[in-house]
């Protein structure tokens, strides 16, 4: 069965993998708890993240489609976010909102913010702060290689910062399922049922929301 307190059970290390390893947003709500009551902080930590969200999909609207498109990009955000939402994930707003931030600095040139906002995936999603960081380290390593002659380096100033969150996704990973909570096991069957409910019901699927942002 899943546990319907996800914060309590995160916090204590008792909920099934994967959701045990999405540390990030139960810890700030636990910080936030000092001064908030639980439900506020957690609107409160929902919110700055969804703000973050929209304001980079209007950044990508404005790339991808010309200045006067940054609503359209900030109604994508917007449903990507509300599509995640109603999962109930303590993680659900921040994973979201910090690939699009990512993505958006990326897109933008601010290759040290983007690895930031990837690294910043670690303990909320770290699958995603691999992927991102290795989509963003191949993708400079592409563009410079069309471009410069001594481009052959895969480790070169401007590329390398985003094999950070590659790195750290894959380290936390590592730790999590090895040392942090050996004993926590996914639900039977979640791996299989997931990969079908992805695949049969896309427009639930965060992933595809998020590259819909991204066109």
């Amino acid at each position: 069965t899943y546990p319907t307190d996800w914060q309590r059970q995160i916090i204590e290390g008792v909920a099934p993998a994967p959701y045990v390893y999405r540390q990030g947003v139960p810890r700030l709500r636990q910080l936030l708890f000092i001064v908030l009551q639980p439900g506020h902080a957690a609107l409160a930590i929902d919110t700055f993240f969804a703000v973050c969200g929209i304001a980079a999909g209007a950044a990508l609207g404005i790339y991808g489609l010309g200045s006067g498109m940054a609503v359209l990009g900030m109604m994508s955000a917007t449903f990507a976010l509300m599509a995640v939402y109603p999962h109930d994930k303590p993680n659900a707003v921040a994973m979201v909102a910090l690939a699009l931030v990512a993505c958006a600095l990326f897109v933008w040139k601010r290759n040290r913010l983007a690895a930031l906002s990837a690294f910043l995936l670690t303990p909320c999603r770290p699958e995603l702060a691999i992927l991102l960081g290795g989509s963003f380290w191949l993708a400079t390593y592409l563009a410079s290689s069309r471009s410069t002659a001594d481009s052959a380096s895969f480790l070169r100033t401007g590329r390398v910062i985003h094999l950070f969150p590659l790195v750290s996704g894959l380290g936390y990973l590592v730790a999590a399922r090895l040392v942090l909570w050996p004993e926590a096991v996914y639900p039977p069957g979640t791996p299989v049922v997931m990969f079908l409910h992805n695949l049969l019901t896309p427009l639930r699927w965060p992933g595809l929301l998020v590259s819909l942002s991204l066109l």
